[in-house]
């Protein structure tokens, strides 16, 4: 069995109906996988109805992971839910990745401004190129304890 990795639940409560999105990314030969599996709650319990299955090759470009995964479960929801799921799971999601995004960035920039020319130049050769939010939040680590002992 593949392993999964990187599990996220979303939820919504639309029209009565509480739907719960859970979604799960696998690798395959080529890429790897985001898989959503949704449910939304009838009065006898838990109705399983989609699986969704969104499958890269190289990178993509999302505002946030499993965007692209979560659309296509939704076209899959009751038309009457659907637009209101969209603004609660995707819209509202992705504005609160751009606030996050945009107060880390001011943090990086300020650290980064704090720095001489040999912090900086320490820096950039101990981080080389950014590729990954891990990454990213690591060289805004290390900005700031060159900050602190400059």
């Amino acid at each position: 069995m593949t392993q999964r990795r990187n599990c996220q639940t979303f939820t919504a409560e639309v029209n009565g109906r509480e739907y719960t999105f859970n979604a799960y990314t696998t690798s395959t030969r080529n890429g790897f996988c985001h898989t959503i599996k949704a449910y939304y709650w009838v009065e006898c319990g838990y109705y399983d109805f989609t699986d969704t299955k969104v499958s890269y090759y190289n990178r993509t470009w999302e505002r946030f992971e499993y965007e692209s995964a979560l659309s296509r479960a939704i076209e899959k929801c009751p038309k009457a839910d659907q637009k209101a799921l969209r603004d609660i799971l995707i819209e509202r999601k992705a504005q609160a990745k751009h606030e996050e995004c945009a107060k880390f960035m001011a943090a990086f920039e300020s650290a980064y401004k704090g720095l001489n020319e040999k912090s900086k130049e320490t820096l950039a050769n101990c981080v080389g190129n950014i590729e990954t939010e891990a990454q990213a939040h690591a060289a805004l680590g290390l900005a700031q304890v060159l900050n602190i002992l400059q």
